[in-house]
This record gives C-alpha cells, sequence and structure tokens, in this order.
C-alpha cells in the first residue's frame, strides 16, 4: 500500500499538489453543512434530515474508529511519504474525508435517484480519495474503507429516518441522538460531541417546528435562493454570537452551542423564512 503512496506522493509539483489540496478541501464542516441545509430548507425537510443525520453519526462514528484502531498515517510509518497536506493530524484509519464525502453525495443520491447526482458523487469520491493518498496523509486502505463505510451508513440512515418520518413518530430519532451520546461516553472526543449536540438540536427543532410552524421549502428557485441566504446569514450570526458567550473551554459549552445551531437550522431559520413570506404556502402541514 506504502508503494502506490510514494509514487503517487513523489509525481507533479507544487502546481499539482495545489489541486489536489483544494479538492480536498471541498470536504468541511462548512461545505457539508450547506450542502444539508440547502436540502432542508429549500428542497424537502425529510430527505434533509435523513442526509444530516446520516452526516453526523458519519463524523462521529469516524472519530470513534480512528481512536479505536489507532493506526498512524502513512508519512508517520514511513518518511520517504511527504506529508502535503499540514492540517492533517491524529490518526488515519478509516480516513475521514473519505467517509463523509461517500456519506454526503451518497445520501443525495439515495434520496433523489439522480443520474448525474450519481455521475457527480462518483466523480467526487474519486477526487478526493486519490487526494487523500496524494497528500501522503492517508493510506490505500483508509479511504477505501472510509468510502465503503460511508456509502453503507447514508443507506442505512436514510432508510431508517425516512421510516421513522413517515411513520410520524419522530422522537424516535432521539436514539439515533443517544448513540452518539454513548459514543461521547466512551470516548471523549470534541467532532463527537460537536455531533452529539447539533443532532438533539435538530431534532427537537424539527419535532417543534413541525408542531408550531408548519414550514415547507418553496417552490420558485428565486424563493429557495432568498430562503437560502436568511438560513446563512441567520446561523452564521448565531453560531458566531454562541461562540463568543460560551466557548469551548467545557465540553457541555461545546454540547450546548451546537445544540442551539441544530435547533436554529430546523425550527428558528424555518420560523423567520415563513414569516418573511418566503415559504410555500399551498402544502399542508402532513405532506413535507
Amino acid at each position: 500500500m506504502t508503494v502506490l503512496n510514494q509514487m503517487l506522493n513523489s509525481v507533479g509539483g507544487d502546481y499539482i499538489a495545489l489541486i489536489f489540496l483544494c479538492i480536498t478541501r471541498l470536504v468541511s464542516p462548512v461545505t457539508i453543512s450547506i450542502a444539508a441545509v440547502i436540502v432542508y430548507w429549500c428542497l424537502d425537510k425529510k430527505k434533509g434530515i435523513a442526509i444530516a443525520s446520516a452526516v453526523t453519526i458519519s463524523v462521529s462514528l469516524n472519530a470513534f474508529l480512528k481512536k479505536a484502531f489507532a493506526i498512524d498515517r502513512p508519512y508517520v510509518k514511513d518518511t520517504a511519504i511527504k506529508q502535503l497536506d499540514l492540517e492533517a493530524s491524529g490518526y488515519s484509519f478509516p480516513s475521514g474525508h473519505a467517509q463523509q464525502i461517500s456519506t454526503i453525495m451518497s445520501g443525495m443520491y439515495f434520496n433523489y435517484r439522480n443520474l448525474w447526482m450519481l455521475i457527480a458523487g462518483i466523480t467526487l469520491i474519486v477526487s478526493v480519495d486519490i487526494s487523500r493518498i496524494y497528500l501522503g496523509v492517508h493510506s490505500v486502505s483508509d479511504v477505501i474503507v472510509g468510502t465503503v463505510i460511508g456509502i453503507i451508513l447514508a443507506w442505512v440512515i436514510n432508510a431508517l429516518v425516512i421510516k421513522i418520518l413517515k411513520s410520524d413518530h419522530p422522537k424516535y430519532l432521539y436514539f439515533l441522538c443517544i448513540f452518539q451520546a454513548i459514543l461521547f461516553y466512551v470516548y471523549r472526543n470534541s467532532d463527537i460531541i460537536k455531533m452529539t449536540g447539533a443532532s438533539f438540536g435538530a431534532v427537537t427543532g424539527y419535532i417543534i417546528e413541525e408542531k408550531l410552524v408548519g414550514y415547507r421549502p418553496p417552490h420558485e428557485y428565486r424563493d429557495k435562493i432568498r430562503a437560502l441566504i436568511v438560513g446563512l446569514v441567520t446561523t452564521g450570526c448565531l453560531k458566531f454570537l454562541t461562540a463568543e458567550f460560551l466557548g469551548t473551554s467545557r465540553w457541555y459549552y461545546v454540547f450546548l452551542d451546537y445544540c442551539i445551531f441544530g435547533f436554529a437550522v430546523t425550527a428558528l431559520v424555518p420560523a423567520t423564512i415563513k414569516a418573511l413570506g418566503i415559504s410555500n404556502k399551498h402544502k399542508g402541514r402532513k405532506h413535507a
């Protein structure tokens, strides 16, 4: 496996390395969050919750698995491999980038079954996987296992969440939150507590919003863009304020920070969009 790492890691120059760094930066908490909220605010709430649930569990499980296997990165095990992504740290297996991009893109495809979505998903997953190997921060086995886990998680969580929501018992989504809380109890990790907080907040917000607001994503593209802008500005300002007041000195502050963020995504933003007259007014509450 390290032979392929060395081969890819040694070809090209700064220009090629920059291209792969740009590709690998596509997978970040910000970009993945934006992808999930676009679906929730602008397209379909149930599909948005399903995709977001898969992503939060994927991030939590990846952090747990890395600690459980404790496998060093390729550049640590073989000094001939150069570390071209200086932000990479911690353990290597399985690849978090590979797992997250495969989770979000698989979740999109399982919900929309679109050929272009499939092509875009495969292209992005392969590009990110190759970038992680080229940059010397993951082995082939890291990205393959991460990709497989991401696809399986997206399929399982998506099917489970959609079934729960169709049964009209969204409170059962709290079991997914409890699963993440158990992972945090076993392994105190900042990523896990962030995802646990976001999940609890999002589920609570969804339940309250369905009962009191009844938001439905807008139909017109212009209104979808307006809804997205309102959502991003609202959550961005709120996240800045909570980070300033709560900080990150204690795990329960981090949990509360992300819990508020999750609640804002599924309750505060939809209520704001509806109050501004941007949402779809012509659908009943039971057909989200």
